[in-house]
C-alpha cells in the first residue's frame, strides 16, 4: 500500500519541480533586468531538488520544513530617511537577516545600474527629485540578496505645530518654520507674536530680515544687508513699517579685518558707531521704581567661587538684568532675567533640579498700563530626560492661549515631540499639540 502512495507523490513532485524551475528562471531573468551588468551566482540550487530529498515525509512535516526555510532566508533591507532636502547628506544602512557569516558580507550600492558606493552604509547627498537606490548584499558563499528604496529630495523642510484648545479641541494657532536645503531659516512664525522671514543671495548670505508683529504692526521693521566680494557685511539698512530708512550702519574692512564703523539715521548723517545711540529709540527708560535712568555702564558681580551672580546691561532705552542663584555645591538652582524699558517690561524665572532640569518656569510681562500676564509652568520628566508633563498656572492678568490643564508629551523613536495630550480633572482630554513635518518644493511665507 505504501509503495502505491509513493508513485503518485513522486509524480506530483516532479511536475512541481518542473513548474518551479520555470518560475525560478523567470525570476532570475527579472533580477538580471534590474541590474544587467550583474550575473547570478553559478551555484544556485533549484528549490525542487531540496523538496525531492524529503519526499517520504508526511504532509505536516513537509510544510513545517518549508516555513522554517522561508523564515531563515538570507535577505537585506535598507534603513534610513527616505525624504530629505536636496544636496543634504543622509545615511542609508543595509540591514541583513539570516546571514551565515554577517562579518563576511559585502555590500554594493547602485543608482540607475551604476555603482555609487561600497560598504554596509551609504552617506550621500542627492539632487532635487526622485532617486531609486538599490543595495546588493553578497555572502562569502556567493549567496546574494537585493533591496530597493526611493529617495525623494526637496527644496525645503517645513515644521508646523498646531495648537488646539484643551477644552473644546478647536485649533487656536499654528507655528511654522521653513528651512532651505542649506539648513537656513526662511520663516519663523510663532503664530501669536511675531513672524520673521529671511532672504538670501546666491552665496546663501542673508540679505533681508523682515519682522512682522501681530499686535504691534507699527513696530514692523525690515533690515537689509550688503556684502563685499570677500563676503564681509559692509552695510546694514533698517526700515520702519512704512518702508522709510530709520538707521544705517556702514562697516569698512582692510585685509578682512573691520577697521571702522559708521552709523546714523540715514547715509547723509553717518558718524562713528555708538551702540547706545543706535538702539536708543527713546531718550531714556524708567525702572520699576519710576526713576528715569540714563546711565550706560554694564555691571557684573561674582560669588566666592567666581560664578556670575548678577549682570546688568544698559542700552540707553532698555536695561537687561540677569541674576543667578547656586546651591552649596555651586550648581545653578535659580535663574532670573528681566527687561525694562519705557514702554514695556518682561521678567522670567527658572528653577532647576539636581539634574539641571527646569522644574518650574515663571513669566511676567506688561507695559505702562501694568501687568498684562503673569503665570507659572510646572514640569516633570521621563527617564530619557525629556519633558513628560507640563501644567500652567495663571497668577495675574490675562494670558492669551493659557489654559490651566496638564499636558502629556508623546515622542517619536528619535525623541522628537510628535503630539501633546491634555488631562482635565484626571480624565483624558483633547490633543493640544500636533507636530507636522514635511518636505516641499512650494514656498509659502
Amino acid at each position: 500500500m505504501k509503495k502505491l502512495l509513493i508513485i503518485p507523490v513522486l509524480l506530483a513532485l516532479v511536475i512541481f519541480g518542473l513548474y518551479h524551475d520555470d518560475i525560478v528562471g523567470k525570476q532570475s531573468e527579472e533580477v538580471k533586468h534590474t541590474l544587467p551588468h550583474e550575473e547570478a551566482p553559478q551555484n544556485e540550487v533549484p528549490l525542487y531538488e531540496g523538496v525531492l530529498e524529503v519526499y517520504n515525509t508526511n504532509f505536516d512535516e513537509m510544510n513545517k520544513t518549508t516555513e522554517e526555510e522561508e523564515e531563515k532566508v538570507f535577505s537585506v533591507e535598507i534603513s534610513g530617511d527616505l525624504n530629505t532636502t536636496k544636496e543634504t547628506e543622509i545615511m542609508l544602512k543595509a540591514v541583513v537577516k539570516h546571514a551565515k557569516n554577517i562579518q563576511a558580507c559585502n555590500y554594493f550600492w547602485y543608482e540607475n545600474n551604476e555603482t555609487i558606493g561600497i560598504g554596509e552604509s551609504l552617506e550621500m547627498a542627492f539632487d532635487k527629485g526622485e532617486h531609486i537606490i538599490t543595495v546588493r548584499a553578497l555572502e562569502s558563499n556567493g549567496e546574494f540578496a537585493y533591496a530597493t528604496v526611493t529617495i525623494r529630495a526637496y527644496d525645503y523642510y517645513m515644521v508646523i505645530r498646531e495648537h488646539y484648545n484643551a477644552y473644546y479641541g478647536n485649533l487656536e494657532y499654528s507655528e511654522k518654520e521653513i528651512q532651505n536645503h542649506k539648513g537656513r531659516y526662511l520663516l519663523m512664525d510663532d503664530g501669536t507674536f511675531v513672524k520673521d522671514s529671511y532672504l538670501y543671495d546666491d552665496e546663501y548670505r542673508m540679505i533681508e530680515n523682515k519682522n512682522e508683529y501681530y499686535n504691534y504692526p507699527t513696530e514692523n521693521k525690515t533690515v537689509r544687508y550688503e556684502y563685499d566680494e570677500q563676503g564681509n557685511r559692509t552695510k546694514e539698512t533698517t526700515l520702519n513699517s512704512e518702508g522709510e530708512v530709520i538707521y544705517v550702519v556702514v562697516s569698512i574692512y582692510e585685509d578682512g579685518n573691520l577697521t571702522a564703523s559708521m552709523s546714523g539715521k540715514d547715509e547723509d548723517s553717518l558718524t562713528t558707531e555708538n551702540y547706545n545711540e543706535r538702539y536708543n529709540y527713546y531718550p531714556a527708560y524708567t525702572d520699576e521704581s519710576g526713576t528715569e535712568v540714563q546711565e550706560n555702564e554694564d555691571k557684573r558681580e561674582y560669588n566666592d567661587n567666581g560664578k556670575v551672580t548678577y549682570e546688568e546691561v544698559n542700552y540707553g532705552h532698555m536695561k537687561l538684568i540677569y541674576e543667578y542663584t547656586y546651591d552649596e555645591n555651586d550648581k545653578l538652582i535659580k535663574e532670573r532675567s528681566s527687561m525694562n524699558s519705557e514702554r514695556r517690561f518682561n521678567a522670567r524665572i527658572s528653577y532647576y533640579d539636581d539634574k539641571s532640569q527646569v522644574t518650574s518656569f515663571e513669566r511676567k510681562y506688561g507695559d505702562e498700563n501694568g501687568v498684562r500676564c503673569h503665570y507659572k509652568t510646572l514640569y516633570t520628566y521621563n527617564s530619557e530626560g525629556n519633558t513628560k508633563s507640563k501644567v500652567d498656572q495663571l497668577l495675574e492678568g490675562d494670558c492669551p492661549y493659557l489654559s490651566e490643564v496638564k499636558r502629556n508629551y508623546n515622542y517619536d523613536k528619535n525623541g522628537n515631540i510628535k503630539s501633546i495630550d491634555a488631562t482635565l480633572d484626571g480624565e483624558q482630554g483633547y490633543t493640544t499639540l500636533k507636530v507636522i513635518k514635511s518636505y516641499t518644493n512650494d514656498l509659502e511665507l
